[in-house]
């Protein structure tokens, strides 16, 4: 069969999905020689890195920083691969201001109690909008200087193979599939699978478990690999705060209940978080933000239910009427949700109930009333004490839930990112169920990533700008085969 009957189109390099990851793995196969494709199945690129903090790693010492990532990873990750992230995320910084950026350090290790913690420190692009955005205008914008063809509202379907090799993909846009072959090699950065209830309910440690970022990331890049043998790592790990997940709303908001010395401190200190007996059951404010899901995994053995999913943030009318509950700065809903900064709009929409007292306030949300005014009287006297016996909460955060009415919102594990994927090697290969890389398949970002159960902050955008690297330049450097 001739070359125009077997493809609708030849490039050396595709690469699925035109995130963090699939930009800076573009930008370096072009840089090298290789005629370059970016598939997209939305209708634009950006994907979580465009809805994202915007911080990324940039170690300033390389052993101190494996020492540091090496204890997270807990020996769930290789430590050439761990290596392979701290040397390239050292590079960072330099990088970004080779394709034109203006950065700045801001921000370092979240738990700084581990060894090695001194040397994480994360920069970020500086410019006119939010960091994020900062960063994915300058990646998009030098991936279309160059002339990368971008193939938007086209979704990636089947790796093809031949003789054990990755050849090509199948894509389809508009129910019109096409056949496009890869002569050097095929880039997965397609995201992981926060929107895919059928993979969520095998693979994560609770349920439900709702996502705040791309609705883009429905585990294509899981399935497709797993279809050419590649065996899968961290599928349990997430990135994941907590947040509030609405009938009428796809897609979820962080909470800004939460206190973390990066993210903004909340309107006010004066809430507590509890379980669906009305019992407080963490220090709400002592939670890592990334980490605040695993306060809410909990499966009771007796009732065998989670019983902290959903839980309630709980708050009076001191905290209703200084600040949003809700974060609209990272996330899907920037720029397409505004929430009323004194959160009226949201209880007009039953999204926050309110009661006149503790009792009503119970009455309305489902809880149990005795339960309730016991914790929240329990509560206010650890504040008149100035010291939180029951879970160690710091005294400057012991604000009174007393000014009615009062209000509760319910609280779910509301992930930015899962970390699951195709497992790959430290050169981005992606690993078959034995071991052996797929030839001419690679990996980068938030897809099979690095990281698995514990997290560090500016770590997806590290890696999705190390590992894309990587993956574009072995990529570019695969056999062409002449056809």
């Amino acid at each position: 069969m001739s070359l125009k009957e077997d493809w609708d189109e030849v490039v050396d390099v595709v690469v699925v999905g035109f995130g963090g990851a699939g930009a800076a793995a573009a930008i370096t196969a072009h840089d090298l020689g290789a005629q370059t494709l970016i598939l997209e199945k939305m209708d634009d690129g950006g994907g979580n890195t465009a809805l994202s903090g915007g911080g990324v790693i940039s170690p300033v010492n390389i052993e101190d920083a494996m020492k540091y990532v090496k204890a997270l990873s807990m020996g769930s990750t290789e430590d050439d691969v761990l290596r392979t992230l701290v040397e390239g995320a050292a590079y960072n910084m330099q990088w970004l201001q080779s394709l034109g950026a203006d950065t700045e350090m801001h921000a370092g290790a979240v738990f700084k109690e581990i060894s090695g913690a001194w040397a994480m420190t994360r920069c970020r692009v500086r410019g006119p909008g939010r960091p994020s955005d900062n960063l994915w205008r300058l990646l998009s914008e030098n991936v279309r200087k160059r002339g990368i063809r971008i193939m938007t509202k086209t979704a990636a379907k089947e790796l093809i193979t031949s003789a054990g090799e990755l050849v090509g993909v199948i894509a389809s846009k508009d129910g019109v599939d096409a056949r496009i072959k890869a002569r050097r090699g095929m880039i997965l950065c397609s995201g992981g699978f926060e929107f895919d209830e059928s993979l969520k309910k095998s693979y994560l440690r609770c349920y439900p478990f709702y996502a705040v970022g791309s609705p883009g990331n429905t585990g294509d890049g899981v399935r497709m690999a797993q279809k050419v043998g590649a065996a899968l790592w961290h599928m349990a790990g997430v990135s994941a705060p907590l947040g509030y997940k609405f009938a009428e709303e796809s897609v979820a908001f962080p909470s800004s209940l939460v206190s973390w010395d990066f993210i903004a401190p909340p309107p006010s200190y004066g809430y507590v978080y509890v379980d669906q007996r009305g019992r407080r059951f963490v220090n709400e404010v002592g939670l890592e933000y990334h980490l605040m899901w695993d306060a809410l995994d909990y499966f009771d053995p007796v009732r065998l239910d989670y019983s902290r999913i959903p839980s309630y943030a709980i708050f009076d009318e001191d905290l209703r009427i200084k600040g949003p509950v809700a974060r609209t700065d990272v996330g899907y809903h920037r720029n397409k949700y505004r929430w009323s900064e004194d959160n009226s709009t949201e209880i007009q929409k039953n999204w926050i109930m309110r009661g006149q007292s503790i009792e009503d306030l119970a009455v309305n949300s489902g809880l149990p009333i005795q339960e309730l005014e016991l914790t929240i009287s329990r509560y206010n006297s650890l504040c008149d004490g100035f010291r939180d016996h029951d879970f160690g909460r710091p005294r400057s955060t012991l604000v009174k839930i007393a000014r009615p009415p009062f209000y509760s919102i319910k609280l779910w594990p509301t992930m930015l990112n899962t970390q699951g994927g195709p497992r790959r090697n430290a050169k981005a290969q992606v690993i078959d169920a034995f071991g052996k890389p797929i030839p001419r398949l690679y990996a980068a970002g938030e897809l099979g990533s690095l990281w698995n159960l514990l997290y560090q902050g500016g770590g997806n955008l590290a890696e999705c700008l190390v590992f894309g690297r990587i993956a574009g330049e072995n990529a570019a450097g695969g056999a062409r085969d002449g056809s």
